[in-house]
């Protein structure tokens, strides 16, 4: 939601000069989506600054706090990372996907234009792996994503599990 999005953004501005920020998802996956049910009750909207206030704004929030940020971004990324949560991994300094992780742009599909997400994957990703993903809406696979740059490297499952323990543990 827009709420989840402000609280990311202001924890990560908070954590601006901590050694690190890991970021990953609680439970199966690492984010599934902005709630787009929410978003279609939001409107229609009657203007375009109502859009941009309503929709691109809390995105662009989001992806200007990871941008501003001086400590690095840790992803650790298991499951899905489906639409703003693949642009999440993207924006990550660096992020570890486990070799199960599937990622995807479906903007396309749902009639929504995938610009937000294609802004937080520039710099990051290789441009054709943009274009695959936002042109094919397709579900790739951890590798997949390894070569375009989406993410920096593929790890076991079970390795993954290990990683995301002893970040809790302060290791």
């Amino acid at each position: 939601s827009n709420e989840m999005g402000a609280e990311i953004a202001g924890m990560i501005a908070a954590a601006a000069d901590s050694r690190l920020i890991v970021l990953r998802g609680a439970g199966d996956d690492f984010c599934l989506g902005r709630d787009s049910a929410a978003l279609r009750a939001a409107g229609p909207y009657k203007t375009a600054l109502d859009m941009r206030r309503g929709n691109t704004e809390p995105a662009l929030a989001v992806y200007g706090a990871f941008r501003r940020t001086t400590a690095p971004v840790l992803g650790i990324v298991q499951g899905r990372a489906i639409g703003f949560g693949c642009a999440l991994a993207g924006l990550c300094d660096v992020t570890l996907a486990s070799d199960d992780a599937r990622f995807q742009l479906p903007e396309m599909d749902h009639g929504i234009p995938p610009c937000l997400a294609m802004s937080a994957l520039l710099g990051n990703v290789t441009p054709k792996g943009i274009m695959y993903l936002v042109y094919s809406t397709e579900i790739v696979d951890a590798q997949r994503a390894l070569a375009m740059g989406l993410v920096s490297k593929v790890v076991a499952k079970g390795d993954l599990g290990q990683m995301m323990a002893l970040e809790v543990d302060g290791r």
